[in-house]
């Protein structure tokens, strides 16, 4: 393409960066021609990613050096171009991981009951949990295996929070690195009846997001097979929300190339970041979570793995309670045809 230009300047800038167990090359292609004399020059800028090295930062052109001043202008053109990859290198705009092909056949070979979760964003937890005892005390309807609660509100000086039949496993809000002292926090509610192998593989606490990485096996988990895997997040409305979504991309191939075969799950509170550009999975979410937004979501490897139902929100929260029920077990071919939920109960309870 660049001999078929007449006039073209090329200038390439590159720079690698580590990325899990990967080197990553990354850069921008800035072409600069003009059609004619009279018209002005236009520029083209090309983004790209690679994992092998190739070289130091190179400078082309295909045009004729019509003036000694060309010299000078490339030397401006460099420097412009310097600031351009440190643009581009906060946005990272450039790092697109290809995703895994979605063939499961590692995931299907065991056979193994997926838990039911109920996940939400709670808007501190502590005056919530006497709520959420009664809830769990009412065997006939309430009946999860896994808990997932964002925005819990909690720090290195709250109390510990109990849960009779549960354990938690929590990531508290920093202000010292987040620079917010109210806000943020994870917690992870596992019933004892379901699982006590549980291990935090990951904890991540920035400024753009909260994330910690969860294995269990459960006590009828088939001998050999691999563990689930939970990505739980939090992601504030925030400018770098695209730096989120490509740090936590990066968790989540971590988690299968640690754990080859296992089901992994990524779910959280996402607000209005996306990530479906950067990870082929499925959202499992299809109810509302905030008035008539989905903000809660929760992806996973595994297709027809749940449906959702919704209900009113704890407490204050202005977020609804998500269910995610399993709607087949892992060997099976089809999954079940449960009805859809119809969205209808979540008025907020009666305080």
């Amino acid at each position: 393409m660049l001999n078929q230009i007449p006039e073209m300047e090329c200038h390439i800038d590159l720079a690698q960066e580590m990325f899990g167990s990967q080197i990553y090359t990354q850069g921008t292609i800035c072409m600069e021609y003009k059609q004619t004399q009279k018209q002005d020059r236009k520029t083209q800028r090309f983004i790209f990613l690679c994992t092998k090295d190739i070289g130091e930062t190179k400078y082309c052109s295909t045009g004729k050096d019509k003036s000694g001043d060309n010299k000078n202008k490339r030397q401006k053109k460099k420097a412009t171009s310097t600031e351009d990859r440190g643009l581009n290198q906060e946005r990272k705009t450039a790092f697109q991981r290809k995703p895994p092909q979605k063939s499961k056949t590692k995931v299907k070979q065991f056979q193994f009951r997926l838990p039911k979760i109920m996940m939400s964003n709670v808007r501190s937890l502590p005056n919530k949990i006497e709520e959420l005892q009664e809830m769990t005390e009412d065997v006939e309807n309430f009946n999860s295996d896994l808990m997932f609660f964002t925005e819990t509100w909690l720090n290195r000086n709250s109390p510990s929070i109990s849960l009779e039949g549960y354990t938690s496993y929590r990531v508290d809000r920093d202000a010292r690195i987040t620079q917010k002292s109210r806000g943020g926090g994870l917690i992870v509610l596992v019933n004892e009846a379901w699982a006590t192998d549980v291990e935090v593989e990951n904890i991540r606490i920035t400024r753009d997001y909260e994330l910690m990485v969860v294995s269990i096996i459960p006590h009828d988990h088939p001998e050999g097979a691999p563990p689930l895997i939970f990505i739980h997040v939090y992601i504030p409305p925030g400018p770098n929300i695209t730096q989120a979504a490509i740090d936590i991309a990066g968790v989540y191939y971590d988690a299968l190339e640690q754990y080859p075969g296992s089901p992994v799950f990524l779910l959280g509170d996402f607000n209005h970041c996306d990530i479906t550009d950067l990870l082929d999975l499925e959202q499992y979410v299809t109810c509302p979570t905030r008035h008539r937004n989905t903000l809660d979501q929760c992806y996973g490897n595994v297709p027809g793995a749940y449906r959702s139902e919704c209900d009113p929100p704890l407490g204050r929260s202005d977020h609804n309670v998500i269910h995610l029920i399993p709607k087949k077990k892992l060997d099976e071919s089809d999954p079940s045809k449960d009805e859809k939920c119809k969205h209808e109960n979540t008025k907020p309870r009666k305080q």
